[in-house]
């Protein structure tokens, strides 16, 4: 069984410079499985984040093995 999943703190703040900018964003942060953390589109582009907290230890913002791929 999956483990609750965690947002890193700045999640919602990038979700919502994306917004400012016209984006229509969809969050995807439950969804699991090395799924990015969000899609944001307009009509010109899509954009699939993946969100990193630059805050914390180098060792704690890598991606997984299943973000990578």
């Amino acid at each position: 069984m999956r483990r609750a999943s965690k947002t890193d703190r700045n999640h919602v703040e990038v979700m919502n410079v994306f917004r400012s900018f016209g984006y229509v964003v969809l969050d995807l942060s439950k969804v699991g499985g090395g799924c990015p953390d969000f899609c944001a589109a307009n009509k010109h582009r899509e954009v699939w984040v993946e969100v990193k907290d630059g805050e914390k230890y180098p060792s704690q913002r890598k991606l997984n093995e299943k973000q990578e791929k």
